[in-house]
């Protein structure tokens, strides 16, 4: 059973919720669309995240102020 199956389950609902993923499958992933060292400062070890959640973390962090 699928981390977002699990989880949806625990949260009392019928319905699937959107994947969620680890920081170590998300550096894994064979895909250009994060950076996996803007992935290894934003993210915990242990916590799971969407992709809106991390996209949504990555834009934020983008737009942030140079020092």
């Amino acid at each position: 059973m699928t981390e977002a199956i699990k989880k949806s389950k625990r949260e009392g609902s019928d319905t699937l919720s959107e994947p969620s993923f680890y920081k170590w499958q998300l550096k894994e992933h064979n895909s250009s669309d994060f950076n996996p060292d803007v992935l290894e400062a934003l993210l915990e070890d242990e916590k799971l995240y969407t992709l809106a959640e991390v996209n949504k973390m990555i834009q934020t962090f983008m737009m942030g102020e140079v020092c």
